[in-house]
């Protein structure tokens, strides 16, 4: 009889055990499901808003300061280029004879060179959009956007090992979704962006060497260009220095989220940037004039 008295009780009470684990259980999921929006809203204080937002403006800032010159490089390339040309086929055109005399293409080395600076602007504002919480259409957009600078970058030697270093990035971020795997890339894509960055500005001697090259054969060089030109050359070396160093100071921010130090750095240095560009930009009016 005692034992019948036992099952009947616990056979009585299991509709109210099954409700208080039902219970629990939905709770649980409850904060789980806050939790996981929470994060994809942007409620992490551990995401370095200000600091990605600032390093956006410094990549801004260094394609503002690099696009007049990479104008003036271009022209220079493409005259050198079209000289070549009339010399072996003065009353003759073909085909591949198209992006040396056209307008609206950049010659081949400035489009490199324009291609890898845009993949740091774009992949500052994919990180941006990544922490936001963007939609997936408009980061694989962005993605897609990288993938084609990092090939047209490749083209030239003083940038190909760094840009095609990028190339496995790219697949790791046509997966990326989240805010939490933006912080990953930031820290793993810390080695092949500053290499690019390094590369970009160790073509300087190239820029500069193409420049006067051209003055030099069409014959309008003048004794001070040599020097006003280094001037444009040593402003684009600083000016890529300090873009380094921003990047620097965005990865550290992921890494010591909520570091006033860190914030006030990577601002300092977009500051710079600005300045810097604006000396470009001055110089090389200068050297022109």
């Amino acid at each position: 009889m005692r034992k019948n008295t036992t099952l009947t009780w616990i056979k009585e009470n299991d509709t109210s055990i099954f409700v208080s684990l039902e219970a629990a259980m939905i709770n649980r999921i409850s904060i789980l499901i806050v939790t996981i929006l929470s994060l994809l809203s942007g409620g992490c204080a551990g995401t370095p808003r200000e600091e990605g937002a600032a390093f956006v403006a410094a990549a801004q800032a260094t394609k503002s300061g690099t696009d007049p010159l990479f104008d003036h490089l271009s022209a220079a390339e493409k005259h050198q280029q079209s000289m070549s040309v009339k010399a072996t086929r003065p009353f003759k055109f073909a085909v591949s004879d198209a992006y040396t005399f056209a307008t609206n293409q950049d010659g081949s080395s400035t489009r490199s060179l324009r291609a890898g600076v845009s993949v740091i602007v774009d992949y500052a504002n994919l990180l941006q959009s990544l922490q936001e919480g963007s939609g997936t259409a408009a980061t694989q957009a962005q993605i897609q956007k990288i993938a084609a600078d990092v090939s047209a970058a490749a083209v030239m030697p003083e940038l190909s090992v760094a840009a095609l270093a990028l190339k496995p990035l790219i697949d790791h971020l046509l997966n990326a979704q989240s805010r939490m795997e933006a912080r990953r890339l930031a820290i793993d894509a810390a080695p092949q962006v500053e290499r690019l960055v390094v590369a970009l500005r160790d073509a300087a001697p190239a820029i500069y060497q193409t420049i006067v090259t051209e003055k030099a054969v069409s014959g309008s060089i003048k004794g001070t260009d040599y020097e006003g030109y280094k001037v444009v050359a040593a402003n684009y070396v600083v000016l890529l220095d300090k873009l380094l160093a921003s990047f620097r100071a965005l990865v550290l921010a992921y890494e010591r989220p909520s570091n006033a130090a860190v914030l006030r750095a990577v601002s300092e240095n977009t500051g710079e940037l600005n300045s810097d560009a604006k000396a470009l930009r001055s110089a090389l009016g200068r050297a022109q004039n």
